[in-house]
């Protein structure tokens, strides 16, 4: 018979059992424990792998997109500028081509030095773009480096 030692008295108990009969204290299974974490862990990454009703729409950088039926977004113009510290800001415009307001929507750009040497990322986000309703961002990347180029990466939107 394996062995354990209580919890609350350290009295060497069967493994087994589910009260210590020197102290009293109920003893808890690990294993109950670690199938109860199993299951709330493949709760939370099955939720969050279904994403809910993330959108994301992609395109080269600097070109304006050409509204399609099965976009949910289009990245309708976008522009680079710099200001004295270095800071770079991309703006332009999207276009929501759906009937759907969206509580949520983000755009990201990768940003580069001359050299071709990524820096980071210019980011701007938005709360409830109306259905077919345009946005006007502007999203700033912050580096200490001189920024040469972009390049567009995803629209997001729930």
């Amino acid at each position: 018979m394996a062995m354990k030692k209580c919890k609350e008295c350290g009295n060497e108990i069967s493994s087994s059992a589910k009260v210590c009969p020197n102290c009293g204290k109920k003893q808890k299974s690990i294993v109950k424990i670690s199938i109860l974490v199993i299951v709330i862990l493949i709760i939370i990454i099955g939720i969050a792998s279904s994403g809910g009703n993330t959108t994301t729409t992609s395109s080269d950088s600097s070109t304006n997109s050409s509204t399609t039926k099965s976009e949910k977004f289009t990245l309708v113009s976008d522009e680079m500028t710099t200001d004295s510290i270095g800071s770079c800001y991309i703006e332009g415009t999207i276009q929501n081509n759906t009937d759907k307001t969206y509580s949520y929507v983000q755009v990201t750009f990768n940003i580069y030095d001359k050299d071709g040497n990524q820096l980071g990322t210019a980011i701007d986000n938005i709360n409830n773009l109306e259905a077919n309703g345009v946005w006007k961002y502007k999203a700033m990347g912050l580096t200490s480096e001189k920024v040469a180029t972009y390049k567009f990466v995803e629209i997001t939107g729930y």
